[in-house]
């Protein structure tokens, strides 16, 4: 088997441009037909039996279609379906699972998306049947999430697998959709000392503000389900003028930190591409201490012209609660890369939906929401 092929290989990850030895399949037998979807399967395949529920609050997780050549066992397709209660990127949740299983990775890739972080995964993992060579993909609109799970055995994978990366490539939701979080979202404003607005997940809480001033303004967001705090996301807005040095601003709040009782190395961000409200970002990721307990760490920063936006996130490990850490990291890439500002407008998606909420009830769409897709 070729261990690097095929990540990525020109052509096949653009469904649209047709290719030879697969044909479009749609999908409509889930009775929500939010959960319908389309993928490129490759000629002779089909769905084996009958399609899978749709995803419910009371069953979240489901297989939706089972697809593969009736006479040929050694290579198939399945898509899983799952209903989203908590924003979270699919990548974070994936993942860990990956890991769990003790499977051996051979090439991965995350694909950034409104939705949160994508990923496309080839594995390697030992069976019963042998050794089998794993493809998955996913695919996130609004609480509606997707995975493709492709597998071959080792012999017979090199003959399957450009069709298996068309299909991954080609998974798409029949009904798209417009709204990227499963959840709503809740705002928070101020116009000193910068002028901004911020969005984060309805279920989080906002606490504070602990500074009010011209040079300084803070507050938290918490993460408390069932009264439990599991997660916590600091900001601080802080004037250039009052404070030019970044590298003093974060050492202060780890200082903070350290009197509290959270001990651990200092953690230094790297420079990562901006979200458009800043010109300069950076981030950082470590863990603290405090008896035995241990907590993930992860700052962003950035620079606008009048001020440092310092976010902080703490909450478990990802090999402690994963689910958990999956929710407060996407709350936090939320909090920080929809930050909009007088010359940053809100994004397109947001303002679409404030729109569509500002709308009289008899121009409304009966079943949209504003906030969800």
């Amino acid at each position: 088997m070729n261990d690097s092929y095929p990540f990525p290989v020109p052509g096949l990850d653009d469904p649209r441009a047709g290719h030879p030895g697969c044909r479009d399949h749609e999908e409509t037998g889930p009775e929500d037909p939010r959960f319908h979807f389309s993928l490129p399967l490759p000629e002779g395949w089909a769905r084996l039996g009958e399609p899978g529920p749709a995803p419910s609050r009371e069953n979240p997780l489901t297989l939706l279609a089972r697809c593969r050549l009736a006479e040929e066992p050694e290579a198939e397709i399945v898509v899983t379906g799952r209903l989203l209660e908590r924003d979270v990127a699919p990548a974070d949740l994936l993942l860990p699972d990956l890991e769990r299983s003790g499977e051996e990775i051979l090439r991965r890739r995350e694909i950034d998306s409104p939705d949160g972080r994508s990923i496309d995964v080839l594995s390697r993992s030992r069976t019963e049947r042998g050794m089998l060579v794993l493809r998955r993909s996913t695919l996130k609109r609004g609480s509606r999430m997707l995975v493709l799970h492709a597998a071959a055995t080792e012999e017979t994978y090199d003959r399957w697998a450009d069709r298996l990366a068309v299909a991954a490539a080609g998974l798409r939701f029949l009904e798209p959709g417009t709204w990227h979080s499963a959840e709503g979202l809740g705002t928070l404003a101020r116009s000193s000392p910068s002028d901004f607005l911020l969005f984060y997940p309805e279920s989080w809480q906002v606490e504070g503000p602990d500074a009010a001033g011209t040079d300084v303004f803070s507050a938290s967001l918490v993460n408390r389900p069932q009264g439990l705090v599991v997660g916590r996301v600091d900001l601080a807005v802080v004037s250039r003028a009052a404070r030019p040095d970044l590298r003093a601003v974060v050492d202060a709040y780890l200082g903070r930190l350290t009197a509290a009782g959270f001990e651990g190395p200092p953690v230094s961000p790297a420079p990562f591409p901006p979200p458009a409200a800043f010109q300069v970002a950076w981030e950082g990721v470590g863990e603290r201490t405090s008896g035995d307990a241990r907590v993930e760490l992860r700052l962003r920063a950035g620079q606008r012209p009048e001020a440092w936006f310092c976010f902080s996130m703490m909450g478990p490990t990802r090999t402690s609660a994963p689910d958990v850490w999956a929710v407060n990291r996407r709350a936090l890439e939320l909090a920080f890369d929809l930050v909009a500002t007088p010359d940053v407008p809100m994004q397109g998606w947001i303002a679409e939906a404030i729109q569509r909420a500002r709308r009289p009830p008899a121009q409304a769409r009966p079943r949209s929401s504003a906030r969800r897709a």
